[in-house]
């Protein structure tokens, strides 16, 4: 992601970007605390597949 940026961010949008990756991923956390250890593994092998099923589109 080192490449050159199509428009400059100001810190404020920094910030509020580092503020929403920060709320996802709490969210994600969430929902899969309901989910033992093996579920969570079986969800992000399926996760996983499913993703190397898109690129490869």
């Amino acid at each position: 992601m080192g490449g050159p940026r199509p428009f400059p961010l100001t810190t404020q949008g920094y910030d509020l970007i580092d503020q929403a990756v920060a709320a996802h991923v709490e969210t994600q956390a969430k929902l899969v605390s309901v989910l033992s250890e093996e579920q969570r593994k079986q969800l992000d092998d399926l996760l996983s597949q499913f993703l190397r099923g898109l690129a490869g589109d």
